[in-house]
């Protein structure tokens, strides 16, 4: 199966500000772009670099000007063609079994005229004209155009920290001509990747931010060992030294009952160091960062207080808040849940439900776990979601998913537990 994403240009411009540039011929016309058609498993998770099909510029030659209007780069500096590159490199060469080079790309075009999202949207009187449209009327609009089939809606954040439409993206199979459904959005509740658009924007479709309080909080603990044995990037060490061998926190984060979560309540409650002075040496045990370059976690505090911590000043200051989240890494001791139970840090494979009935029978209440990919392929534990009630003080079931899981980060039936 093949995924084939779209984005509108207002909305990565809006993020990215600065770092947007037009290409050379000029600012594209006001109309959605290819992204990528990107190959997919039926489970959610994607090959990629798939290597034995070197990026031939020439044989592009004729369809170079369909290139560069439909799937143009808008990245600084411009990178024109090697935006191509890197999307043959990376997800063409996975499909070369069926599409070869021409083909991939003239796949990719032709799914980009027969579904006209931007027509398929302003027939149903949703234009991008900054005024709010509600999320449900845009998804029936797609889906009405690519024959009844369930788009997946991605979203991004302005420089205000609303989020806005960013990429559709429909599922076609292997010869990149039929429309079908995504098998991998059946996995969660009305499609796990629409959840983060319920409170958004497109640079014209928003949605009014919430008034009321959140419902509950995720407490979201991350895995050092998948942390930094990531596919994806790098991992430094803070500058404080090695963390332990031990999950650390990675958020406290407000959530509603319906899947969406505030964020970026505060813009006057800025984060000041001088508040949390008696718990640095916490934090840098407990809330390490691993961002690069090194730095000595205050950075990443910082941010996760400006963008959750401010939505759950009803209920606690700057210091009640980190210190509520400090209490809960030593009440939910996950390490000591999962190794009571023999599911050890050893680079081992253990059922998936085996974790999940370990943290259940350790904590009383079933997690949401998340898990990426390390350099070798292996899908391992990488963060795990428990809920507690408004107050931080009261585990409770999890009322729905996290917001987002998007299919790369869901867990197969068997995950590795890597060493740190």
């Amino acid at each position: 199966m093949e995924n084939g994403g779209m984005q509108w240009l207002g909305s990565y411009c809006d993020q990215n500000g600065e770092k947007c540039c037009y290409p050379p011929t000029g600012k594209p016309p006001a109309d959605f772009t290819i992204y990528g058609l990107w190959p997919y498993y039926n489970d959610g998770t994607f090959p990629y670099n798939c290597g034995g099909g070197n990026f031939d510029e020439a044989l592009l030659k004729p369809m170079q000007d369909s290139l560069r209007k439909e799937w143009p780069s808008f990245t600084c500096p411009e990178i024109g063609r090697k935006f191509w590159v890197h999307e043959w490199n990376k997800h063409g060469t996975c499909s070369k079994s069926v599409l070869g080079e021409v083909d991939y790309f003239q796949a990719a075009l032709n799914l980009k005229d027969k579904i006209n999202l931007l027509q398929a949207l302003q027939g149903a009187g949703i234009r991008p004209n900054n005024r709010l449209y509600a999320l449900e009327s845009i998804k029936e609009a797609i889906t009405r155009a690519i024959g009844g089939l369930e788009p997946w809606i991605d979203c991004n954040h302005n420089a205000q920290g609303e989020s806005q439409i960013w990429q559709v993206s429909v599922c076609v199979d292997k010869t990149g001509t039929k429309l079908v459904n995504c098998p991998f959005l059946s996995q969660g509740p009305g499609g796990l990747a629409l959840v983060q658009c319920l409170a958004t924007e497109f640079v014209g479709w928003k949605k009014a931010p919430e008034d009321k309080e959140y419902d509950f909080f995720y407490f979201v603990q991350q895995w050092p060992g998948s942390v930094c044995d990531d596919a994806k990037g790098p991992c430094c060490f803070p500058t404080t030294g090695r963390p332990a061998s031990d999950f650390g926190i990675h958020g406290l984060w407000p959530n509603f009952n319906n899947g969406s979560y505030p964020q970026n309540c505060g813009p006057k409650l800025s984060f000041n160091v001088t508040q949390v002075g008696d718990l640095i040496g916490r934090l840098e045990k407990e809330w390490p960062t691993f961002a690069c370059p090194p730095g000595d976690g205050r950075r990443f505090w910082s941010h996760e207080w400006t963008k959750h911590g401010t939505c759950s000043k009803s209920v606690f200051n700057q210091h009640e808040y980190f210190k509520e989240a400090l209490d809960l890494k030593n009440n939910i001791n996950l390490l000591k849940v999962l190794t009571s139970a023999g599911i050890e840090p050893n680079d081992e494979f253990y059922d998936l439900k085996d974790v999940k009935e370990a943290i259940k029978k350790g904590l009383g209440y079933y997690p949401k776990l998340q898990c990426n990919q390390d350099k070798k392929g292996n899908r391992q534990i990488y963060q795990v979601y428990i809920c507690v009630g408004k107050l931080g003080l009261r585990r409770i079931e999890c009322p729905v998913a996290p917001p987002p899981i998007p299919p790369k980060t869901r867990c197969p039936d068997k995950v590795q537990f890597p060493k740190f």
